[in-house]
């Protein structure tokens, strides 16, 4: 009958264990998920996506002039942002 006991409360410790470990997962996903972690992770792409990026606002730029400057104006605006937001930050950050 001990042995039972034991096998039970191994098996619930395992469980409970694999409940961490799921509720942990699930945490990190919501937080991989959010709009500006997102945004942050595009914005680290390494410089051919950029180039792809630039290359692909200029084609639609050229066959709308108006829709490209308020399209380039508001990435202008969002990179300003994060580079001052990011900038304090590394300021703030202990040396």
């Amino acid at each position: 009958m001990s042995d039972l006991v034991e096998t039970a409360a191994s098996a619930e410790a395992e469980v409970e264990q694999a409940r961490a470990d799921l509720a942990a997962t699930l945490d990190q996903l919501k937080d991989n998920l959010q709009p500006k972690h997102l945004f942050t992770e595009v914005m680290a792409r390494p410089r051919d996506r950029v180039s792809h990026w630039l290359a692909t606002y200029g084609r639609f730029a050229k066959h709308s002039p108006i829709a490209g400057v308020i399209i380039g104006a508001a990435a202008l605006t969002l990179t300003g942002s994060m580079m001052r937001r990011d900038s304090r930050r590394a300021r703030k950050l202990p040396r």
